[in-house]
């Protein structure tokens, strides 16, 4: 027999190895190679390492996939949950004179600057997922659509704002009207306020469609007992009421709500259509790093 070879490839090895699991046995197996039964044996063993580190490789390679796959998922399904409207009986607080408070919104938080209109910051955007979710979907028409949604609802939160403020305008140029000889102004500056919210709250439920019985007339007597003039300040405050839905501030909130609605369900849908693949298309860095 032939001298073992220092230099026997690894195909030859898992040809011995096929050979032996059909059946034949290291000394036949030597005697139709014209190898050293040894050598045999040493390749068959080194051709089983060779296959069941392979097998570990590919068992490693294919669970990195599916939690990189998961990740990425996981974040599409942060997306649509982000991807509604805002509630109709949303609170507006002002944190300042003229500044809206912070607003926790579904993924996301909405700020007003000083000096500048609105910012929406979009939690999962600080994250490498989403970097990678953008590398895999380059082409995909949801990031336009995302980009587009963020400025509606940044538009249609200011519309909200804008209209708030404008009630509360109303009221202040119209204090001497609404009780113009109150002697308790902690609790007259308390009515009014409390009326600001509700009038905005109800108008802005009717004219985005949502149907709101509240009686204002008697909140309006309710909120204005014990006040001097109590019937020239009731009738002030109706006629303020019944203004609002005509005003431009409202229609711009009920316009840019339109739009907003528009835009989240182009985005709803093409995300959805994405997830319903059950796999992200494309490659991002962590795909190459790990031999795609």
């Amino acid at each position: 027999m032939k001298n073992m070879s220092k230099k026997i490839s690894i195909q030859k090895k898992k040809r011995w190895l096929e050979m032996f699991e059909q059946g034949q046995t290291e000394v036949q197996i030597a005697r139709k190679t014209g190898h050293d039964p040894r050598t045999i044996v040493k390749g068959i063993e080194e051709a089983s390492k060779e296959r069941r580190l392979a097998s570990t490789e590919a068992e490693m390679l294919r669970n990195a996939l599916f939690k990189h796959q998961d990740q990425l998922t996981g974040l599409l399904k942060n997306i649509m949950e982000m991807l509604v409207l805002p509630p109709y009986d949303l609170k507006l607080r002002e944190e300042s004179k003229g500044i809206l408070a912070p607003i926790p919104l579904t993924g996301a938080i909405l700020k007003h600057i000083p000096k500048e209109q609105m910012v929406l910051d979009i939690y999962d955007e600080e994250k490498l997922e989403w970097e990678l979710l953008k590398e895999h979907l380059k082409q995909d028409k949801l990031w336009g659509y995302i980009k587009q949604w963020h400025d509606a609802i940044l538009d249609h939160m200011w519309a909200r704002w804008q209209f708030k403020l404008t009630i509360q305008s109303e009221f202040v140029n119209n204090a001497d009207l609404i009780s113009p000889n109150s002697e308790d102004e902690k609790r007259f500056e308390t009515a009014t306020s409390e009326l600001v919210d509700l009038f905005f709250d109800v108008v802005t439920q009717r004219i985005l469609g949502i149907r709101n019985e509240t009686d204002v007339g008697k909140a309006i007597d309710f909120k204005m007992s014990g006040f001097n003039d109590k019937e020239v300040s009731r009738q002030k405050l109706v006629a303020i009421f019944d203004s609002l839905p005509g005003t431009k501030e409202a229609n711009r909130v009920k316009s840019t709500f339109v739009a907003l609605a528009d835009i989240t369900k182009l985005a709803k849908k093409q995300t959805n259509e994405i997830m319903l693949l059950n796999m992200i298309t494309g490659k991002c860095r962590v795909c190459r790093r790990l031999g795609l």
